[in-house]
């Protein structure tokens, strides 16, 4: 067993917001207090504010002059994990998911009835642990801490009267920090920022005015991490103690299509429904390096493709409010117990979520929602180093508390 597996988690770390990851994988989807009430389903399509332009970038054109919004997603999730190293020693742990608020931003303009443009401030992936000093596996999971921003200027033209096309482009920023720990000391810190950059297009299209469906595609994005590494314990055959070194590590953020559905029934009820597919198979290894150690062995990750399969309805009960409600299934790229690891004990998620939306006046409206997710629990089987080998288990479920504010003028 290679020590790299200390080393190696830090990759997943550097990929995310500073939040639980509350997706399959390591992704967020909180970017939108409404589709947030209705679990996502029929985002791409749907476009009744300007959070719709973070899934499909062409919805534009279904806005009003002037479109924003500005809202927070309050993640509380509650994880356990209880295991034993080598059979015998025991290793539990009941809050290793970290508490957060994950902010979102958006603004859009009509120039006429064909051109329009956005801004998008929010973001995609996001994970936060913290084992705790106490915990025994802490020289393979303690604290990760990650910051980014999705900074997304948008396009869209309407080339038809059922047709309206959309094309965005991702600037992503990404600072982290990852400690390692053996009995509260350093083992290992990593820490590092780089900004990648990536694009989105999307299309709209109308059967009528009651039915429409969009398409959406996110790019992957290649990030370079550079920052350092550094042991004040010293880390076995690579990094004495006290060393620090300048270090690198190559990652890649998937790519994803999205296909939404939007129908009205009647005038107050619509049904919508979602499939979004991650290519997290790019998910494959970590192979970080050090300017002063050299290479560091490849670890292995072994993700699979997912799919996630949401659906949902509205009613606008009258001119003031309007309900929703949605459930989803969101598929766990990790493969088994043994690609399962303590800094990502993922499984499949279900989601049950509603959410309301208060029309203020013509102009302003506020959104509130809350999601639960419950996951399965899960077994992990993880090499710690040469003879130690952590076995257990894994379940917990997220609260997730939305609100935002609409204008349209």
């Amino acid at each position: 067993m290679s020590y790299t597996r200390y080393l190696a988690p830090a990759a997943i770390t550097f990929l995310a917001v500073h939040s639980s990851a509350h997706s399959a994988g390591f992704a967020l989807q909180e970017r939108s207090t409404s589709g947030l009430g209705r679990a996502f389903s029929g985002e791409a399509a749907i476009g009744d504010d300007a959070t719709a332009i973070a899934s499909n970038p062409a919805i534009m054109t279904l806005l009003g002059d002037n479109a924003v919004s500005a809202g927070l997603a309050f993640v509380s999730p509650d994880l356990t994990v209880k295991g034993r190293i080598n059979g015998v020693v025991p290793a539990n742990d009941g809050g290793p998911g970290q508490h957060a608020f994950v902010p979102h931003l958006y603004a859009t303009h009509k120039f006429n009835e064909e051109w329009a443009v956005g801004l998008a401030l929010h973001s995609r992936f996001g994970l936060s642990t913290d084992y705790g000093n106490s915990f025994p596996a802490g020289a393979v999971a303690d604290n990760s801490e990650i910051k980014t921003i999705y900074i997304s200027p948008k396009l869209s033209y309407k080339a038809t009267d059922r047709l309206s096309l959309g094309i965005g482009f991702d600037a992503v920023y990404a600072d982290g920090e990852l400690t390692n720990q053996f009995n509260g000391a350093k083992l290992l810190g990593l820490q590092g920022d780089d900004w990648g950059y990536g694009f989105n297009i999307g299309l709209l299209y109308e059967f009528s005015d009651k039915t429409r469906i969009g398409l959406a595609y996110h790019s992957s994005i290649d990030l370079k991490l550079d920052g350092d590494a550094s042991s004040d314990t010293g880390f076995p055959l690579l990094i004495p103690p006290g060393g620090k070194s300048d270090a690198t590590l190559e990652a890649e953020l998937p790519d994803s299509i999205e296909f939404s559905v939007y129908h009205e029934i009647n005038n107050c009820w619509a049904i919508h429904g979602d499939i979004l597919w991650t290519r997290w198979s790019t998910f494959d290894e970590l192979a970080p390096d050090s300017d002063d150690f050299g290479p560091l062995p490849v670890t292995p990750e072994n993700w699979k493709d997912t799919f996630r399969l949401a659906v949902g309805a509205t009613y606008k009960y009258n001119d003031k409010w309007t309900f929703r409600a949605g459930a989803a299934f969101d598929e766990s790229p990790v493969r088994n117990a043994e690609d399962r690891t303590l800094r990502i004990p993922d499984s499949d998620r279900y989601w049950l979520s509603t959410g309301a939306t208060y029309q203020i006046n013509d102009c302003y409206s506020v959104d509130l929602a809350f999601t639960y997710i419950f996951s399965e629990k899960v077994k992990i089987v993880e090499a710690l180093g040469p003879g130690a080998t952590f076995e257990g288990t894994s379940e917990g479920d997220v609260s997730i508390l939305g609100i935002s504010v609409n204008g349209k003028f």
